[in-house]
């Protein structure tokens, strides 16, 4: 019975904190794109990539738009008209 009550418990505040950060992390995510891509700009660089992580991965943050290829890999792979 206590235990039922305490994952309950544990449930809901998972879901509220899911909520919080559904709501939170998209304008932060935002703001830091647009400074991440201002700096960019501002100092002329084509690529800017974090740093890799322990799987090797690395993300790009920012890239020229000419160089986006994903349209041309959607036509090829016969997804896009």
């Amino acid at each position: 019975m206590l235990q039922n009550e305490i994952q309950k418990v544990v449930a809901d505040a998972e879901q509220k904190l899911m909520q919080r950060r559904k709501e939170m992390l998209p304008p932060i995510l935002e703001l830091l794109q647009n400074k991440i891509d201002k700096v960019a700009k501002d100092n002329g660089y084509t690529y800017i990539l974090n740093e890799s992580s322990s799987s090797g991965v690395t993300n790009i943050l920012f890239g020229a738009e000419e160089h986006n290829i994903t349209e041309k890999l959607m036509i090829e792979r016969g997804l896009q008209n």
